[in-house]
């Protein structure tokens, strides 16, 4: 893999974002916040933000603990078994393929991701080719990778509520941006340039809900054929697909008498 320069450099470096979603360009709601990092205000409409919003609110605690990644645990709500959301979900997957590259190969939009008051995103890449060490928005290292390659190329972030604190920033640009709901953020999915993460949002905020999707390049079929999310980037050998641990927020599961959980913040 690593003679084919060409894609070896469209895996590690970025490519711009003209080339992978060129039917954003021109759009009347579009605000470029760098050469790379695209917003297109209002792209989700307020019915189905409520949607996503009232699902998320309404959903068992328990369920948001369910399946969870190392680095997500309580912040990652999978809606793909709910055929009800799932349509709206593959409706609006659907109006962002009218902007991407009929060259990429786009995943839907599988999940809701939250982030409850104090929370935050530590510092990472969408494709984390290259081994490097994640970063809370204070500078702490709290975990790593060892490179894996999942061909994500493009990143697109779904804002499904307004809330305070919790910024997307880009530590290598020196760039951050406070979603809204509604907006559609878009970056590239790769490239230590768009490294990023989101700060804590603030103790007194709503929660903060978002979806992902991504876009990935064609040699990102034949993982996904093969039933697993990662390969390494030197040999193409399946790898775990978590990262080294990473420090959990100071967030715990806490059982009531009934059964049920809530989530104590134990700074606070």
């Amino acid at each position: 893999m690593l003679e084919d320069k060409e894609f070896w450099k469209r895996m590690t470096v970025h490519t711009d974002l003209s080339e992978l979603v060129p039917y954003a360009v021109g759009h009347p709601s579009l605000i470029k916040i760098q050469e790379n990092i695209w917003v297109i205000k209002n792209f989700v409409t307020p019915e189905v933000n409520k949607i996503f919003t009232d699902y998320a609110e309404s959903t068992n605690e328990e369920d948001w603990w369910k399946k969870n990644r190392n680095w997500w645990v309580g912040k990652y709500l999978f809606i793909d078994e709910d055929s009800s959301i799932k349509k709206d979900a593959d409706e609006l997957m659907g109006k962002i393929n009218e902007l991407v590259s009929k060259d990429i190969i786009t995943g839907g939009i599988g999940s809701i991701h939250r982030l409850t008051p104090g929370q935050e995103m530590f510092i990472h890449t969408d494709n984390p080719t290259e081994s490097r060490f994640l970063k809370d928005d204070d500078g702490k290292v709290v975990g790593s990778t060892e490179g894996h390659n999942n061909y994500c190329i493009l990143a697109m972030v779904l804002y499904h509520s307004d809330f305070k604190g919790g910024n997307l920033f880009f530590p290598n640009l020196g760039i951050e941006y406070h979603g809204e709901r509604g907006d559609l953020v878009i970056f590239p999915g790769t490239g230590v340039l768009y490294d990023h993460g989101v700060r804590k949002t603030d103790l007194d905020s709503p929660n903060r809900y978002i979806s992902t999707a991504f876009g990935y390049d064609k040699r990102g079929e034949e993982i996904k054929k093969s039933g697993y999310v990662f390969e390494d980037p030197i040999t193409g050998a399946k790898v775990d697909p978590e990262p080294a641990t990473i420090e959990q927020d100071p967030f715990t599961v806490v059982n009531n008498t009934d059964g049920s959980k809530f989530i104590k913040n134990t700074n606070a």
